[in-house]
């Protein structure tokens, strides 16, 4: 029989002030966190009116303000004990959630790692409550209150100051939230929201029982609208809904694709990449379509409880989900396609009908994916290249001390050039912008660069976190030559461009 030594033991039952703490870490990875969590509380209680205000990018302040159910005395004090909820009451309610919270970890994870004040008071309610907890210390006090609920929270990991090193500038945390605020933004357009940073507006109190599209011109301007493609789709499991742009207009980022299910905001690599494939033929693969994209699906067919930002999900038939994306977004778009009719009078080489009838899809599939050639090219001439003159050889154009003849010009979009490695053809509008780009950076490592005014200043709109881009770099857009004044809250005007 084995002897137990009577040495203390390695492992011990953590307090709980580190549990919460460790559980914290889990749920508020930085400002937004607390913002997602606040705004999803205030969703669920029924708001109609939400207005978040930070300070610092959400390092100094975060309240967020509902005109929701509220809490009774009672209910509120429950509310900051872990694990404490109204939204789900068994095991088997994992499987239905029909909320956008569920855990009962928010509130007590947040006060682990910063100062909270909720103020709170139900219809029912003569009087509401205020809580106060910094620390260790819980103070209870009535208070006069509008039916809803008013969190505020300030110093954010003032007694966890190890983890402030790992937030990033400001102006970063900022953006985040702003990301935050248009996802709630867009999935919930009947919802009314205000986002202010410190006294000023960043998403200027949108009017609420919007529909998507009209919530969509709110945050990117309207001019967007003339190039949005309707997605609608619809079985007895899944319905899908929202917006896409067309492929004139396209992003160097996927910034600009919103994706939710169930009127949660999500992040799926699955979706994702039914939206690439869906675009594959309408767009470069360096580039990436503008998506507002809504999924609703029974909740027994999805998972929300995957990671502790309940921002991943897991389909039932993922294989099944990806195809019916990918597929109702490539039939949307080949309805926009302008198809060229291909005329009777077409010539095709000799053959039977099934190769005539190939080649006639062929040219069809050819004319959608090139649609720059629309209007401008007929199917005869895909058969019929057009006559270019090929002047002697005049010029040298270096290229990376490689030396290349100019051979001739090509429908004045392309030069043909030979070097040493055979035939080179230049996309000389692409070449031009090069050129000008490089003496633009020389001339600011030089500082010469100068201002031209504009006759008339020209208007853009822009999503609110391109807006807070574009504040944090004024100076750098000045030193660029850009006079650029704000018109409004997501508006500017520009006055002055770079003289080239």
């Amino acid at each position: 029989m084995r002897r137990w030594s009577k040495m203390a033991g390695k492992i011990e039952i953590l307090s709980e002030e580190v549990i919460n703490k460790i559980a914290a870490g889990e749920v508020v990875e930085r400002p937004a966190s607390i913002v997602k969590e606040l705004v999803e509380n205030s969703l669920d209680a029924g708001a109609k009116h939400i207005t978040i205000e930070i300070g610092r990018g959400g390092k100094k302040l975060i309240r967020v303000i509902d005109d929701g159910s509220g809490m009774s005395k009672e209910d509120a004090e429950l509310a900051l004990q872990r694990h404490a909820t109204s939204k789900i009451r068994e095991l088997e309610d994992l499987q239905s959630i029909r909320t956008l919270g569920f855990r009962g970890e928010a509130l007590p994870s947040i006060a682990a790692v910063a100062n909270l004040t909720l103020l709170t008071r139900s219809e029912e309610s003569p009087v509401g409550c205020q809580i106060k907890v910094k620390g260790n210390s819980f103070e209870l006090l009535e208070a006069g209150s509008p039916p809803g609920t008013t969190v505020t929270i300030e110093d954010l990991f003032s007694n966890v100051p190890a983890r402030l090193k790992f937030l990033k500038a400001d102006s970063t945390e900022s953006r985040q939230i702003t990301r935050a605020v248009q996802n709630f933004a867009l999935s919930h357009p009947q919802v009314s929201f205000e986002l202010k940073e410190d006294g000023r507006h960043i998403i200027k109190n949108l009017p609420r029982e919007q529909t998507l599209l009209e919530r969509i011109a709110s945050l990117y301007g309207t001019k967007i609208v003339e190039d949005l493609v309707p997605l609608q789709f619809e079985n007895k499991f899944l319905r899908i809904s929202g917006f896409i742009t067309k492929p004139n207009l396209s992003y160097t980022n996927r910034q600009h694709q919103f994706l939710f299910v169930n009127k949660r905001a999500i992040s799926s690599r699955l979706i994702s990449h039914a939206i690439w494939e869906g675009y594959k033929d309408f767009l470069p693969s360096s580039r990436h379509a503008g998506v507002f994209l809504s999924m609703e699906i029974g909740p027994s067919l999805v998972d929300v409880n995957v990671h502790p930002t309940k921002k991943e999900v897991r389909f039932v038939n993922e294989p099944t989900i990806h195809t019916i994306v990918m597929q109702t977004i490539k039939q949307n778009l080949h309805k926009e396609v302008t198809m060229v009719e291909i005329e009777e009078k077409t010539t095709y080489p000799e053959g039977s009908s099934f190769r005539k009838r190939r080649i006639e899809e062929a040219m069809k599939d050819y004319l959608v994916k090139s649609q720059k050639w629309q209007g401008s090219i007929s199917p005869e001439e895909l058969f019929q290249p057009k006559k270019f003159h090929i002047p002697e050889p005049e010029k040298r154009i270096e290229v990376k001390k490689e030396a290349m003849v100019a051979l001739g010009q090509l429908d004045n979009l392309y030069i043909v050039a030979r070097s040493a490695d055979g035939i080179v053809i230049l996309d000389q509008h692409a070449a031009w912008e090069r050129i000008l780009y490089e003496q633009l950076e020389n001339d600011y490592k030089d500082q010469k660069i100068e201002s031209q005014r504009l006759l008339f200043p020209i208007q853009i709109e822009l999503p609110p976190h391109n807006v807070q881009v574009l504040i944090a770099n004024t100076d750098l857009f000045s030193k660029l030559g850009f006079e650029m004044e704000q018109f409004g809250p997501s508006s500017f005007l520009v006055k002055a461009t770079p003289h080239i």
